[in-house]
């Protein structure tokens, strides 16, 4: 059987990395690839620029979008792809912090379920793999298990709640549908060059390190995990397990089996950027105080980008990662240590940090290099 992928998600970064890998071998003979008018040049430039002749000779491109009924395809175009898709990609997702609610659940949740309805109706599929997240899971603690789905009591942003009404949607067509599911954790840049598009939630950490004299809130003594994966850690994971028979069904959590800890991750940051260089912690009660300030509805508003970089210190979880472990054992594929790549993230926030800004230190560029 010829087999033929559909993708969704593009122009995020995460896409086109997944575009990438699925290029790299000639197990699609052909890609659609749904995206939005206004983001069809960047597509085209990346494949006149970036592929060869044979990569970009692979890829369909459709004009489209998510939150339109039929993906906003023409009925000749939904034919096609209903008739000769085996694997979806439903990447297409909102996921930066303080967006609207109301476009949150379009994206990431109308979005998902039209992809679903085209799942259903593709006459070959072989598989429907569904981007989700870790942190469907909300502000629940304690050890989180791959196949589970609980509500949450709370969640701590509209990104979380939304992927979760998603993934529960998901869910209850996984018996009708061949599905699988993936749950990244905090992404940070590809292990072995750096990239990533955007320098967001531990990089306000790291960036504290760089240009500052930190003073960091650290509760339950630093013991707390925070669990960073790298990007191309994620991609080929997911990539592998797309094709693996027996991942249909599961849920998988791409995360750092052996997460490091607020404390490691102070003490190697410290280290790498100015071997004299100290961060002072504050104790329990400023840090409760802290996490007051960040509930304040107007300030929550203002402070939404440090509220990113520490709301992660303060939630005390364990991803479960015994699918995970089980499929991708043998394969070479493993989320690596982060101080095995932490340079890497460094060397390339640096090289971004010096491209944005002219000899008189002012901006020139967005906080983004894709």
């Amino acid at each position: 059987m010829k087999n033929i992928a559909f993708l969704t998600g593009l122009p995020h970064f995460f896409a086109y990395k997944l575009l990438n890998k699925i290029l790299e071998d000639d197990f699609f003979i052909k890609i659609f690839v749904l995206i939005k008018k206004e983001h069809t040049k960047k597509l085209q430039n990346y494949i006149n620029k970036k592929l060869s002749a044979s990569q970009g000779s692979r890829i369909v491109i459709l004009e489209g979008d998510v939150i339109a009924v039929d993906l906003g395809l023409s009925g000749e175009e939904y034919s096609i792809v209903t008739k000769e898709t085996t694997h979806i990609y439903h990447m297409a997702s909102r996921y930066f912090y303080g967006m609207d609610e109301t476009i949150a659940h379009k994206v990431n949740v109308i979005g998902t379920r039209h992809t679903i309805e085209l799942a259903v109706n593709t006459k070959k599929l072989v598989r429907f793999n569904f981007y989700s997240t870790a942190f469907v899971s909300g502000n629940k603690e304690g050890v989180i298990m791959e196949d589970e789905l609980t509500l949450p009591k709370k969640f701590n942003n509209h990104y979380e709640k939304t992927k979760y009404e998603a993934e529960k949607l998901v869910r209850s067509f996984i018996n009708k549908i061949p599905t699988t599911i993936y749950r990244p954790s905090i992404i940070v840049g590809d292990s072995i060059n750096g990239k990533i598009d955007k320098f967001k939630g531990p990089y306000y950490l790291i960036k504290l390190f760089m240009y500052s004299n930190l003073i960091l809130p650290m509760p339950k003594n630093g013991k707390t995990p925070i669990n960073i994966v790298p990007i191309d850690f994620v991609i080929n994971s997911l990539y592998y397990l797309s094709l693996n028979p027996k991942a249909k069904g599961k849920t998988f959590h791409l995360v750092d089996p052996n997460p490091i800890t607020v404390r490691q991750i102070a003490d190697i940051l410290s280290t790498k950027v100015d071997k004299n260089k100290k961060y002072h912690t504050i104790g329990t009660t400023s840090s409760l105080i802290l996490g007051i300030i960040f509930k304040i509805p107007i300030l929550d508003k203002l402070l939404i980008n440090q509220k990113t970089a520490f709301e992660f210190l303060y939630q005390n979880k364990t991803y479960s990662t015994i699918n995970t472990l089980e499929l991708l054992d043998g394969t070479g594929i493993k989320c690596p240590p982060f101080n095995t790549y932490v340079d890497s993230l460094l060397k390339y926030l640096k090289e971004v940090q010096q491209k944005r800004t002219n000899n008189d230190g002012i901006v020139l560029l967005k906080e983004s290099d894709v």
